[in-house]
């Protein structure tokens, strides 16, 4: 199980919260889909962070690259506590490839060693209104 916050990289805005208990803007601060794709840098990629935490004293900080159907990601950070696993960093592959999502999570050790983690390919199932028609 994990928890965790995804943001596309943008410029601040009065939607966004902090530090500490400043609280947010409630107008979201991008209204429309062409305002999302102005977000996009020279390379036609969108930088992305990610900040998941796993039970057990562990926060990982994510910084990666969406191009087209792609998400590569590698941890620009990770926190423990005492009792969590050790390793060194991580990183994440999303892709979308005829229909399914495929997915890989590889650790680097403490001696810098990349290994494989976790994977899956994920198969979408069809909402409620897609199986009745409407």
């Amino acid at each position: 199980m994990e928890t965790g916050f995804w943001s596309l990289h943008r410029p601040r805005a009065d939607a966004d919260v902090g530090p500490g208990l400043d609280p947010a803007d409630v107008v979201p601060a991008y209204k429309t889909a062409s305002e999302v794709e102005d977000l996009a840098v020279d390379d036609g990629t969108y930088p992305i962070t990610a900040t998941i935490a796993h039970p057990g004293s562990l926060t990982e900080l994510y910084t990666g690259r969406i191009k087209g159907p792609q998400l590569q990601m590698a941890t620009d950070g990770v926190m423990r506590g005492e009792h969590a696993a050790e390793y060194s960093g991580a990183t994440r592959m999303f892709g979308l490839v005829n229909g399914q999502l495929f997915w890989r999570w590889d650790l680097q050790t403490v001696d810098g060693e990349a290994v494989p983690h976790a994977s899956a390919v994920l198969d979408r199932i069809a909402s409620a209104s897609e199986v009745d028609g409407v």
